[in-house]
């Protein structure tokens, strides 16, 4: 599994962290090593961590992720790169009650994969069914066709 480890200023107005990935990429793991670049950043006991954010097809969406120390750990969801484009995602930190008190900000820029998870491949024996299956009607009507003329055949030579 790949991994890839960012340092995240949650202070407000610093530099904004952007985090290359390709699309449908999952077998990964992104590592925030958190920091306030003025003052010291000290997380209370019983933080939590998730990460929500809006991909560019404006679906959003909401992970867990683990947290030791002020170390972010999370495991990247197929959904985080079901899209190509460009997302803001936030790590959100609560308290044990669920109270929100730190977000910060990062980008996600998933490049496009060459072929689309739902494309099929040219020699594929799928894109023949789906081919047959397009042509449905006129196979039928053929079958239909060679039926009757296989019963004309028959009379004819049967009489």
């Amino acid at each position: 599994m790949i991994t890839y480890t960012f340092d995240l200023d949650v202070v407000p107005g610093g530099i904004l962290v952007k985090v290359p990935l390709k699309q449908y990429e999952d077998a990964c793991t992104l590592v925030f090593n958190v920091y306030a670049s003025k003052g010291v950043l000290t997380l209370p006991e019983g933080t939590n961590v998730s990460i929500r954010g809006t991909k560019p097809d404006e679906n959003g969406i909401s992970i867990g992720a683990e947290i030791s120390g002020n170390v972010v750990t999370v495991l990247v969801d197929k959904q985080m790169t079901a899209v190509a484009g460009k997302s803001k995602y936030e790590l959100v930190f609560a308290n044990a009650t669920g109270n929100e008190f730190i977000t910060t900000s990062f980008v996600v820029m998933v490049e496009r994969a060459a072929l689309d998870a739902d494309t099929l491949e040219s020699g594929s024996i799928i894109r023949e069914l789906a081919e047959i299956q397009l042509r449905q009607d006129e196979i039928i009507e053929a079958a239909r066709t060679a039926v009757a003329k296989t019963e004309e055949l028959d009379e004819m030579y049967n009489t």
